[in-house]
Parts: structure tokens; sequence; C-alpha cells
């Protein structure tokens, strides 16, 4: 079965699928999601269905054009123990495409199928750093009331807010390379919209897009994207950090590129988290050429919706 628009009965087995494997209170199983997810068609979902209409497996993907370059990533993989195999047509659907992205895979037979599929590992880091809450009760009235957050942070040169005006997208779009627009307000929109916070550099030009919200009903704040020099991507990281405090979060996991990573390193508070791989397999040519950055692949990904939709 194959889902691109939203339908709550064609859908139900899947969401219970989703809640079977993942928790009911998951994201995978979240109306407010699905509604999200398949509104604008970006994103399909398939499953192995039996001829009871159960769902045994499930995979999202995620489709998007830039220039000449088509982009499908894949995650949400994921079958039902007790029925191995239903998921393999799965795995043949991900080989057959001439380039894809695989976010997050820390299952080693998948990493070594994607391998064989010719897609090369391309080098994130993954970063966890414990926090001490300590909650400022104004900034915290304003997300609970889902106002408008907007920080002017002279003293660290630094601008935050979680309002996604045309002027942020743009801004974005700038630094990414994703020109389409409408898949940067539509990716970081959601229900809870007040939740994706933009930190800006500005003496340099860079930002990093950070999610505020729950991961196993744990407080956390989540840096999807990292965009400038290392060594301003650790100084936004670090101000993310003081901004997740001030919310309540006791954790930040921050996703980064490997070549932005040398200051993490440096930081003890940053403890790296291993056994996570990263896919990334292209079409290559004599005149082939990488057309889009590293740093800007998470944005194709799932990386924050379940800090964004998640119980």
């Amino acid at each position: 079965m194959i889902y691109s628009t939203y339908s709550e009965a064609s859908l139900k087995p899947m969401i219970d699928f989703a809640k079977k494997v993942y928790g009911k209170n998951a994201y995978q199983a979240s109306k407010y999601f699905l509604k999200w997810a398949l509104s604008n068609q970006y994103i399909e979902i398939s499953t192995t269905d039996a001829k009871s209409g159960e769902v045994h497996s499930m995979i999202h993907s995620l489709r998007l054009s830039i220039g000449s370059l088509y982009i499908k990533s894949f995650f949400n993989y994921i079958t039902n123990p007790e029925e191995r195999g239903a998921g393999i047509n799965h795995l043949a659907n991900v080989r057959r495409e001439h380039s894809f992205f695989i976010p997050a895979v820390s299952d080693q037979f998948l990493s070594k199928s994607y391998e064989r599929f010719g897609a090369e590992k391309i080098h994130f880091n993954w970063f966890k750093r414990l926090l001490i809450p300590l909650p400022s009760l104004p900034l915290l009235l304003k997300f609970i009331t889902k106002k408008n957050i907007s920080i002017v942070d002279d003293k660290n040169k630094i601008f935050i807010t979680n309002k996604l005006c045309s002027k942020t997208v743009s801004k974005i779009s700038d630094v990414s390379g994703v020109v389409d627009i409408e898949f940067v307000k539509w990716r970081l929109n959601s229900k809870n919209n007040n939740r994706v916070f933009i930190l800006e550099d500005k003496e340099e030009t860079a930002l990093i897009i950070a999610v505020l919200g729950k991961r196993r009903h744990m407080p956390v704040l989540r840096v999807i994207s990292c965009f400038g020099s290392d060594k301003s991507a650790k100084k936004l990281a670090d101000r993310a950090c003081q901004l997740g405090r001030g919310l309540g979060a006791i954790v930040c996991l921050t996703t980064i590129h490997e070549r932005q990573s040398n200051a993490f390193y440096a930081d003890r508070r940053f403890k790296l988290r291993v056994g996570i791989d990263t896919f990334y397999k292209r079409v290559n040519s004599e005149n082939s050429k990488p057309l889009i950055d590293p740093e800007c692949l998470m944005l194709f990904g799932d990386l924050g919706f379940d800090e964004q939709f998640g119980g």
C-alpha cells in the first residue's frame, strides 16, 4: 500500500502498526503528523500488508528536486519482528533508486545493505550534551501561549527567533542552497510551529536550526542543521543550549557534519554518540560534482519530527 494523501479511514491499519512498533505516543502514529506530512505530497508512506489488511512493515520517503538534482530520502523503515522478511520489497525499492539519502541508520545489517546498493557514508557526528534547566518564566510563558519569540543577543552577536517569516525562510534557503521556498516552509512548519528556532550569527553567514520538544517524554533541544564554520556552529550551539535551559530542556542533541565538528570535540560537555550511520548515493558521471552541501542533507530526513510531533 502507498499513502500519498491523508485519509483517516485508510490510514488506520498503518497507524495501528506504528503504535505497535513505535509506541502509542510516537509521532509516526500521530494524526497531526500524518495530516501535515501528506498535505503537500512531499512525503510518501509505503507499507507491506497482509490479506487481512494488517500492516507488517513500513517505510517513509521524501522527494525533492533541486535544480537538476533529484533527491529521495528514506527513513522509518521498520518491520514487525514476528514477520521477518516482510519489508524486503522496501529495500528493493531503495536499491532501484539512482540517488537516495538515508539520514540515520543504527542497524549494521541495513548499513551493509545500503553500502551494497552503492551508497557511501556521509560523515555526520551525533553529539549529546546534558543541560541543567534554568527556566525563564517570561520565556516559558511566551512559549506555552505560542507567542513569537525573538531575542537579540548583542553580547554574542546572535539573533534568535521562532517566527518563520519570509525573511528568515529566505535566509535558510540562501545558506542551505535549497531553492524550493515552499519546501523550507513546509519542512519547518507543524501544528507546534513555535518549537522550531533559528539562531543566526550576525558576524558571519551562519545559522543553526533547532527544535524544542519531547523525546521519550523528556524535554530536549535538538539541533537538526548547522550552516557555517565550525567556530560559528559551536558558538550557535552553545547559545541554543542556553535557550534550551531557559525553556526547561534537560539535554541538547546535535547532529553536525564532520568538517564542522572540531570545536565540539574540544568541549567535553558534548559527548559523541557512536553507531549511527548516514548514507548518500548519487548518479556519477565524468562531469558530475556535488550539487548540494552535506550540511543541508538533514533537511531531507526526519530529524526533528519526533520533537515537533511526539508525545
